[in-house]
């Protein structure tokens, strides 16, 4: 309630002086109020410190209900940021996507952006928004009122992201890219207003991820069932090679049940040896290191992929990003999960049901001619 009446409080202001007139000072003087109109307005927005130095002071002395007037403190303590989000949100322009299927809005800030797209190769002044689902750009500007508009530009999903934290040259920059690893081609580069901004969002943009990469995992645990007379299936693409396969079924044939819980083998990366930079990884099962070339790893971490050598095949070579100083070790690639792209590999890893269908489909065609 508190978070949409400070977005909605510029425009109810504008409203009063455009139509209000005379009317509330006639009002304030027939009654004799001590305080204006846009006095009393602004008095919700103050109540919100106000709360919040409240359940500071009864925190300090009270034991029944601590639980409670922590979680009521942790509130009031964040209606102010997520007022101010959104009204930033409210004055972004020419998104013609609907803003509430991009999730939770996490952070907004205004940096300079380098587009490996544009020909012009100087930054440019651009208001960021980091949703669950979406980075979105965007440019501000000034209407003919004066007040502050943002234009949208373009957008990247975060499933699809990679982060390069350091960037030569200037300690506030970073870089965000899409692919298989990162290149001129396909990296931007971001500037931020100074380095406590830049480590909030790399920090926080290495969560979504991550989240993203295991919702999306989670959300295919959930087994598929084939239909009991398999229709043809049509590959339309000539390039891979691969004839048609013919499905014939009879009706009392039982449905397959294809579960992605148990192919682990699917959480693989790519077999060749990386180069230009490295990958962020999710890891996906717990490994612990039963030899000092080797590297422990738990479920949710965060690593970079440097090498999948070829004297140890089903393994990988990888850096941590969260431990101090960094570590590296090898761990078996099938505890791994590419965390930015939906490249081939990734598709493979998030995305097996319809290989397996089709494999599937292909080996009960095979027993049926057979019988």
């Amino acid at each position: 309630m508190y978070v949409t009446y400070c977005k909605n409080k510029p425009d109810s202001n504008q409203l009063i002086l455009e139509h209000a007139g005379t009317f509330f000072d006639e009002i304030q003087q027939r009654h004799g109020l001590a305080n204006s109109i846009s006095s009393y307005l602004i008095k919700p927005v103050q109540r919100i410190t106000k709360y919040q130095l409240l359940l500071k002071e009864l925190l300090t002395c009270c034991e029944e209900g601590k639980g409670e007037l922590k979680d009521g403190l942790e509130v009031m303590l964040s209606v102010p940021k997520k007022a101010n989000d959104a009204m930033h949100v409210s004055m972004l322009e020419g998104f013609d996507e609907n803003l509430d299927v991009q999730g939770e809005l996490i952070l907004q800030d205004a940096f300079q952006v380098w587009d490996p797209k544009s020909l012009i190769r100087k930054g440019r002044e651009r208001h960021l928004f980091l949703f669950e689902i979406s980075l979105v750009f965007s440019k501000e500007i000034k209407d003919s009122s004066g007040h502050t508009k943002y234009v949208y530009k373009n957008k990247l999903l975060t499933s699809e992201l990679g982060v390069t934290e350091h960037v030569e040259g200037d300690p506030c920059k970073f870089a965000l890219w899409s692919g298989r690893t990162p290149s001129s081609d396909n990296k931007t580069v971001l500037k931020a207003s100074n380095i406590e901004t830049k480590q909030e969002w790399i920090k926080n943009i290495r969560e979504v991820i991550q989240e993203r990469i295991i919702h999306l995992k989670g959300a295919l645990k959930e087994p598929i069932q084939l239909p009991k007379t398999p229709a043809k299936l049509r590959n339309n693409s000539k390039r891979d090679g691969v004839e048609d396969v013919d499905s014939q079924g009879d009706g009392s044939s039982q449905p397959d049940t294809i579960s992605i819980a148990s192919r682990t083998s699917q959480n693989t990366v790519d077999s060749d040896k990386l180069s230009g930079g490295c990958e962020l990884t999710v890891v996906l099962q717990d490994f612990n290191a039963g030899h000092s070339s080797e590297l422990s790893i738990q479920v949710g971490q965060t690593v970079e992929l440097l090498e999948r050598p070829s004297e140890r095949p089903g393994w990988c070579l990888v850096r941590t990003t969260e431990r101090s100083p960094p570590q590296e070790g090898l761990v078996p690639s099938s505890a791994l999960c590419i965390s930015h792209s939906r490249s081939s590999v990734e598709m493979d890893c998030f995305f097996p049901l319809v290989k397996e269908a089709s494999g599937a489909l292909a080996t009960l065609t095979e027993e049926q001619r057979g019988t």
